[in-house]
């Protein structure tokens, strides 16, 4: 070989061995690194949890709960019901339950019961009236009567004897 060619190629491996030789360095950093993050995870693990595992607190956290006004979100009930089988009359008390002062009738407003039993649903109006006391200034409604309570109360036990705990 000439000596040109032979000086070519001997630099050519001497840029290769320090192009290799940096990268091993770097590598070498990196498992470093990578060692000093196991270890530090291994010791967290045999520590005590609370309270160290939840990390640095945030600098500006958000107030817990709903937020007041428009910030509040979506506030959405239930839709009325498409059909009503049976709508009861719940008329408002003319005398205040607090205080026995008169109640004067303000309005009306329903509320929706549906029994969901096995074939049709079974949907309950109750037509509340309301009223306020002329003495003490509180609101007055009528209270729908037990016997509701009482037909769910017995529905229920009689589904519950059907089963049997623990199972046989």
């Amino acid at each position: 070989m000439e000596p040109a060619r032979l000086k070519r190629e001997l630099d050519r491996r001497d840029r290769k061995i320090a192009k290799q030789e940096q990268e091993i360095a770097g590598l070498r950093r990196e498992i470093q690194q990578l060692k000093a993050a196991l270890e530090t995870a291994l010791r967290a693990g045999k520590r005590q949890a609370s309270p160290f595992a939840k990390g640095e607190p945030k600098k500006a956290p958000q107030q817990p709960g709903r937020k007041p006004g428009s910030a509040y979100g979506k506030q959405k009930g239930r839709a009325r019901p498409d059909r009503v089988d049976e709508t009861i009359l719940v008329p408002c008390p003319l005398q205040c339950g607090t205080c026995g002062g008169k109640v004067e009738l303000e309005g009306k407003e329903s509320q929706f019961q549906v029994d969901l039993p096995p074939i049709v649903p079974h949907t309950i109006e109750f037509e509340i009236h309301y009223g306020r006391c002329k003495r003490c200034l509180r609101r007055v409604q009528g209270r729908v009567g037990r016997f509701r309570m009482r037909l769910a109360c017995a529905a229920f036990s009689s589904d519950l004897a059907c089963w049997r705990w623990p199972p046989i």
